[in-house]
């Protein structure tokens, strides 16, 4: 995993230093801890932030709801100018 979340020449020394028991599994599992949290802590955090705050969560889908329909009466308008083109 570590692979995953640092660079190729860090996964390789966690590999030989954890082989020539320079550091232990308690120590590496930390280390990818930390590039985990470091990559998705704002998600996490953000994640918190909502489940806190749910009328926020409805607030953003109303409001996307609400620009869709928007989107959608546009394009169906388009599309009722195109078949009435064609019809005629």
């Amino acid at each position: 995993m570590h692979r995953f979340f640092v660079p190729a020449e860090t996964a390789d020394r966690f590999d030989d230093d954890c082989r020539g028991a320079r550091i232990g599994c308690v120590d590496r599992k930390r280390a990818l801890a930390d590039s985990i949290i470091e990559r998705y802590g704002a998600i996490a955090e953000r994640s918190r932030q909502l489940r806190e705050h749910p009328e926020e969560v409805i607030a953003i889908l109303e409001d996307g709801a609400r620009r869709a329909r928007q989107e959608a009466k546009r394009t169906m308008a388009e599309v009722r100018r195109a078949i009435k083109m064609n019809w005629e």
